[in-house]
């Protein structure tokens, strides 16, 4: 499997200007985000994208900073944390309901296991996050995680969550 940079073309000659480089910047993280990555992990591998195509940290020295990632506050949750919330379910129910409400979609991975990955209308609510581990082959695992407030899509129209 090749890696997102990988199919970028090898650096050009040609004159780059600010605007050419924020179209390629912009059409770089829309590579990633539809690769899965999200937040500041989208930003850093749309950076080495561009980096390998215009060279090295030239969002920087084009002075180009709001293309820069924004921190990110909110708390993110498991499905097992989730699930503990919801009056001790466990992770798999909550996938599972989560699917129903449309937020997620299963697929088979490698060896015909299942993966969860965010929906359209749950990608608001969901990010992927590198865990330390690795898989069989090298790649990362990732897990996805829940904002807090996709619990009120769980919660009858009278009821509050905190």
């Amino acid at each position: 499997m090749h890696s997102i940079a990988a199919v970028i073309q090898p650096a050009q000659s040609k004159k780059v200007t600010a605007d050419i480089l924020k179209k390629e910047y912009e059409a770089a993280l829309g590579i990633t985000n539809f690769a899965g990555y999200k937040g500041k992990e989208a930003v850093s591998k749309a950076r080495k994208i561009i980096g390998k195509k215009y060279g090295p940290d030239c969002i920087r020295l084009m002075e180009l900073t709001h293309l820069m990632a924004q921190e990110q506050k909110v708390p993110y949750l498991t499905a097992f944390d989730l699930g503990q919330k919801m009056g001790g379910l466990s992770a798999q129910h909550v996938e599972m309901l989560l699917k129903f409400k449309g937020f997620i979609e299963s697929y088979r991975g490698p060896k015909n296991r299942l993966f969860y990955r965010p929906t359209e209308k749950g990608s608001p609510y969901i990010t992927l996050k590198d865990t330390c581990q690795k898989h069989e082959n090298g790649t990362t695992v990732k897990r996805l995680l829940y904002r807090r407030d996709i619990l009120k899509s769980f919660a009858p129209q009278n009821v509050v969550v905190n």
